[in-house]
């Protein structure tokens, strides 16, 4: 789950804040639960009145909790790069509900206890506030 931000810095272009949490808790192994702050820059092409697409480089920061983390191998911090790219229909000028797909690859806190972090392809539907 992500609480999403939008701010406008030109015509066609935002950047956009996420600070996701969630968890793997099914699996007495690899019980974890971790939390993330991202940052993506996106260029954003109109398809009509309502609709656009967007694409851009995204970072993130995060933090894990939990049994997969106690172990020698398993880092509780980690960074990460890639991209972020979807569509998006915008209900009000203030709310959107989107589509979206952001690959990312950790540089640094790989995971191989809990084997979510290594690389991930984050991607759903999303409701966002825009300023």
């Amino acid at each position: 789950m992500e609480l999403s931000v939008q701010c406008p810095t030109a015509d066609n272009t935002r950047l956009e804040s996420d600070l996701g949490v969630g968890g793997k808790f099914w699996s007495t192994a690899t019980n974890a639960a971790w939390g993330e702050l991202t940052e993506s820059f996106q260029w954003v092409f109109g398809l009509g009145e309502k609709w656009n697409l967007f694409i851009g480089p995204a970072a993130g920061v995060g933090y894990g909790i939990g049994k997969a983390y106690t172990t020698a191998k398993a880092s509780r911090f980690r960074l990460n790069f890639g991209g972020i790219g979807g569509i998006e229909y915008l209900v009000s000028p203030h709310f959107a509900i989107s589509l979206d797909y952001r690959p990312m690859v950790n540089v640094f806190g790989v995971d191989n206890v809990a084997n979510d972090f290594v690389s991930y392809y984050a991607g759903g539907l999303g409701l966002r506030y825009r300023f």
